[in-house]
């Protein structure tokens, strides 16, 4: 199933469209001018745009001409429908001249995706681990950790000051040991099934706030958040999503990042919210790995609570993204 963006100001042919698309089996998100189009593109990143050519603010031609202007949405193609002109534009995959018949579409849209599939722009993570290996590595981690802990502890509360900083640094690097041992244990559940969700209603704003503090408290790095100025609600489960959403900032902040990004998007109509993620002034940062154990268990929790997590592959090595897309119903 692919992503399909149909943009037409004419709601009925939409609906046609979108009728005939869904039962190719694609799912379908709609944009009535240019403009809007390319606002949808930008946060759900579509794998084929249909356009029509002559609509308000933006037409489709210069939709197609925006979307290879822009490095993040280039390799994503397009088809042009058009009663006007008698020919396409380079910057779209394929042109069909209106009327056309709903065969001849189908048939087009099925190529171009063909064609497209060669260049996949993202990954989505999906790689299960092997449940075995997880939880016996992580029975091994435990004892070590509890001795760990033990030998950095300070007699009532006291001790050199000079040796103060090293243990804390040690406690710091303890943590993200535990932190692994439980997203091991996590990746084994998650693989297995053995995962249920405790849902509520919850302010994904006021969630992700608290998080981003947790983040910069422990001196992880600073996190730069945009939300949208309404409310955004959704029914999930709260501790999930904060684990979610702590294992993306791990990801992306690792590397030598100075900031991480975190935008929050939801477009009118759209019965789903986006969540971004970006590396923004890393110095070393390697590229992330969709069969990474957190983004396997954070891609996991997404897909439990009927969401997608993709990894932009297309961005570049030093600042790579994610975005996670969670319905809102």
């Amino acid at each position: 199933m692919s992503l399909v963006l149909v943009v037409d100001d004419e709601p009925a042919v939409l609906e046609v469209l979108e009728e005939v698309l869904g039962d190719l089996g694609h799912e379908v998100i709609r944009a009535y001018d240019g403009v809007e189009a390319l606002e949808v593109a930008r946060v759900r990143r579509p794998d084929l745009v249909v356009t029509d050519h002559m609509m308000p603010r933006l037409s489709g031609a210069e939709l197609c001409k925006a979307l290879r202007a822009d490095p993040e949405l280039a390799a994503i193609p397009a088809i042009m429908l058009s009663a006007a002109r008698t020919s396409g534009v380079p910057e779209a995959q394929a042109f069909l001249s209106k009327p056309f018949e709903l065969t001849e579409f189908e048939a087009v849209v099925e190529r171009v995706l063909r064609a497209s599939a060669a260049a996949p722009r993202s990954v989505e993570t999906s790689r299960p681990p092997p449940d075995a290996v997880l939880r016996e590595v992580a029975a091994q981690l435990e004892p070590t950790l509890l001795r760990a802990r033990a030998a950095l502890g300070l007699p009532d509360g006291q001790g050199a000051e000079e040796g103060l900083p090293m243990q804390r640094a040690l406690a710091r690097e303890l943590d993200v040991l535990e932190a692994l041992r439980h997203s091991l244990l996590d990746a084994a559940a998650l693989s297995e099934g053995k995962v249920t969700l405790v849902r509520e209603r919850a302010d994904l704003g006021a969630l992700l706030q608290a998080q981003v503090q947790a983040y910069q408290a422990r001196g992880d790095g600073e996190v730069r958040l945009t939300l949208p100025e309404d409310p955004v609600h959704l029914s999930v489960d709260r501790r999930r999503i904060e684990q979610l959403v702590d294992a993306l900032l791990r990801a992306v902040g690792s590397g030598g990042a100075s900031a991480v990004r975190v935008e929050v998007t939801q477009i009118q109509g759209d019965a789903s919210a986006t969540l971004s993620f970006k590396r923004e002034g890393a110095t070393d940062g390697a590229p992330l790995d969709p069969a990474s154990l957190g983004l396997y268990v954070a891609g996991a929790l997404a897909r439990l609570h009927r969401g997608t997590l993709w990894v932009d592959a297309g961005a570049a090595q030093t600042s790579p993204s994610l975005r996670v897309v969670l319905p809102r119903a």
